[in-house]
């Protein structure tokens, strides 16, 4: 039988026999011993048990039984049950860990099928979970009970720094909610919204967080549907924010209108230190104003600017910034093909730097 939470350490037999009582189990309900869990099992210095896109997937009763030795573990702080179709009862199974387990820190389930179902019954669990560090929800089919459901759980739990909630669908009015549940949360640092469909009105939840907010380090937008009023407020909030460092609005549909606000941040926000731009809307004179802002910009170490076609004119602004620049160490930027005044522009300020080390054209 699993071993009891909270069991003594004198009540606990060692690993091999409590593997031997795994397989055993397993052999009684008809299944096969999952390998990975057996090794974690067997080695009480095991700390993580990775079970990613097994095949056949795990069963909800190969969940049960997992589950049932895991509420009792003590050595195991990283879980990962990437792709492996798992649903609502798994999820059941799973919470019965996150209430029980005190030393498990990172949580994968990406690319499952928890759906809104599953994650109520997780983020139930995670309220009052002081051990997970590091939750991945991403690609699981997440509807507007499950957004809701994770922005309440960022509101009760003080422990998560890091969340992911990639290819969810998740909508602006589930931002909004994870937004203002970040505004009181005082642990999460790091949050992965990306390819979901977050517009405008998403954006500028998330940029009046921006103003307010002094723990979140790390923020992707990415393969949204922002456009330039929601471009911009973001592009204002950086200027009186001083923990941001990862800034990802990559494939979205901001304007150069909307950089217009970002060189005045850029010039007065010396903590951004990543900034990904590419594939938007921007064009070139979007790349001038973010070549301006740079010039005396003293914290952004790397800039993408891919998918965006630069001639002649915002090369000659690029490279203006790389000759007063000396600390961007990283630029990614896409040249008009066959465009030698360009090339000419920015070998100008080439010579001039001394600090980027990566140029990707």
């Amino acid at each position: 039988m699993p071993i009891p939470p909270g069991a003594p350490p004198s009540a606990m037999p060692n690993g091999h026999d409590v593997a031997e009582q795994y397989a055993r189990q397993c052999q009684e309900e008809g299944r096969e011993p999952v390998a990975e869990f057996v090794q974690l099992l067997a080695g009480p210095g095991q700390r993580t048990c990775s079970v990613p896109r097994r095949s056949p997937p795990l069963t909800d009763v190969d969940l049960a039984i997992l589950c049932g030795y895991l509420q009792g573990n003590r050595s195991c702080e990283e879980l990962e049950l990437e792709g492996n179709g798992l649903a609502e009862a798994a999820a059941a199974h799973i919470a019965t860990v996150l209430a029980e387990n005190p030393v498990l820190k990172c949580l994968r389930l990406g690319e499952n099928l928890l759906r809104d179902e599953g994650v109520l019954l997780l983020c139930a669990a995670m309220h009052k979970n002081t051990s997970v560090l590091q939750l991945d929800l991403r690609c699981n089919q997440l509807g507007p009970n499950g957004g809701r459901a994770v922005a309440q759980m960022l509101q009760m739990n003080n422990s998560l720094t890091d969340l992911n909630l990639q290819k969810n669908g998740l909508s602006d009015d589930s931002c909004v909610a994870l937004s203002k549940a970040l505004r009181t949360n005082p642990s999460l640092t790091a949050l992965n919204v990306r390819f979901n469909d977050v517009g405008d009105t998403g954006a500028l939840a998330f940029a009046d967080l921006l103003r307010v907010n002094d723990m979140l380090s790390s923020l992707d937008l990415g393969g949204n549907r922002i456009q330039q009023k929601g471009g911009q407020a973001i592009f204002d909030a950086l200027q009186g924010n001083s923990t941001l460092l990862k800034l990802n609005l990559r494939s979205n549909q901001i304007t150069a209108e909307a950089c217009r606000a970002l060189e005045g941040s850029l010039a007065r926000n010396g903590v951004l230190a990543e900034l990904y731009l590419g594939f938007n809307a921007i064009q070139e004179q979007g790349v001038v104003c973010v070549a301006a802002g740079l010039q005396s910009n003293v914290g952004l170490r790397k800039l993408d600017l891919q998918g965006i076609p630069v001639g002649r004119p915002g090369m000659e602004a690029v490279g203006a910034a790389l000759k007063h620049n000396a600390h961007l160490r990283s630029l990614i930027v896409q040249m008009e093909e066959d465009n030698r005044d360009a090339g000419l522009a920015l070998a100008s300020g080439l010579r001039h730097n001394t600090a980027l080390t990566d140029l990707v054209l």
